[in-house]
């Protein structure tokens, strides 16, 4: 039994339950009818629409809860779902009649392995772009969510941490960092490393190319130190060829990316959709750790076509989170027809 379930065996033997949120500095409580635990997941039952609207402007709350002389009290961030909301994460405390306490910390993060199949989407934005801002990625995110995304993957430890706050989908971390020594500026340094894990991404995300890192450092060594450092962090390899694919499969990478294809010296001119995926469907007989298709897959058809072909995943980007770029296709397509 994990610790979310123990906690929910006691709730449900508490008759009275109440919701306690905020609203301009105001405390707001209210009865509640039962909790109810599913997939992992404490739901709170009986929270009206204007409570909801509440928690979507101002998602932390407390559930307390008083049999007696025993009594618990939960505080955390609540998500909604529809017309439900679930506790994204929390620390419950329960007090017994003769004064013990028990500690509880829960948390309804999914684990990576849910985004087998299904959709990732990029929410980034650079400075110069016009919507830079970690909230508003976090609810770009939560759009993602709601449209049926799997996953996230974010840049930098900002944003990361403002989507963590919207929704509980598993997430992809990088930090995108230039240096005048090396073309490499995804996750290039430790620095980024050390920022990323406290940042808490499920998966790390780095340049596996065969390009020198910053120090001249090469991506073996780079591996090597963050294995030394962080055994259990998951790493995934953003490749752009397929000797960089295989290079990758042997450094023991936990995920594979071909999100570098046609961005590098290297794999320029290639597209990664060119004679049916090719690149792809030769890495899926040759590796042994999960592909995730990336780069220029931007129509749900070619999404479509690599799951089909046996990758693990598909991370789609400007084509869904970037509206300039979108604009931009449709302004270039109206000029020349109009020509």
């Amino acid at each position: 039994m994990n610790e979310i379930e123990r906690l929910y065996t006691f709730l449900v033997q508490f008759p009275e339950l109440y919701l306690a949120t905020q609203e301009q500095g105001q405390p707001h409580i209210l009865p509640i009818r039962s909790v109810h635990l599913e997939n992992g997941r404490l739901y709170v039952i009986g929270c009206d629409k204007e409570t909801l609207q509440r928690l979507n402007t101002n998602p932390k709350a407390a559930l307390l809860a008083v049999s007696g002389q025993q009594q618990l009290r939960m505080e955390g961030r609540l998500l909604i779902e529809d017309s439900r909301c679930y506790f994204r994460s929390a620390q419950a405390e329960l007090v017994s009649p003769d004064g013990t306490s028990q500690a509880f910390h829960i948390s309804a993060q999914r684990p990576f392995e849910n985004v087998y199949g299904k959709l990732i989407v990029s929410c980034q934005a650079l400075p110069e772009e016009p919507l830079h801002s970690s909230v508003i990625m976090a609810r770009m995110a939560e759009a993602a969510r709601r449209a049926g995304a799997a996953g996230i993957r974010a840049n930098s430890t900002a944003d990361i941490q403002a989507i963590r706050t919207q929704v509980d989908l598993p997430i992809i971390g990088i930090i995108k960092a230039e240096y005048p020594d090396s073309p490499v500026y995804i996750t290039p340094t430790m620095k980024e490393i050390d920022a990323l894990v406290s940042a808490g991404p499920d998966v790390i995300a780095l340049d596996a190319t065969d390009r020198l890192r910053p120090g001249n450092i090469s991506l073996a060594d780079f591996v090597a130190a963050i294995r030394s450092r962080y055994p259990q962090q998951k790493l995934m390899a953003d490749c752009s060829t397929p000797a960089e694919i295989l290079q990758a499969d042997e450094l023991g990478f936990d995920y594979i990316g071909t999100t570098l294809v046609g961005y590098t010296e290297a794999s320029r001119g290639h597209r990664i959709e060119e004679n049916d995926f090719e690149w792809i469907r030769q890495a899926l007989e040759q590796i042994h750790v999960p592909l995730i298709a990336e780069g220029n897959i931007d129509t749900p058809e070619k999404a479509r076509r690599v799951l089909d072909l046996g990758c693990f995943s598909v991370v789609v980007g400007s084509a869904i989170t970037r509206p300039q770029n979108i604009a931009a296709r449709f302004t270039a397509a109206l000029e020349k027809e109009g020509k």
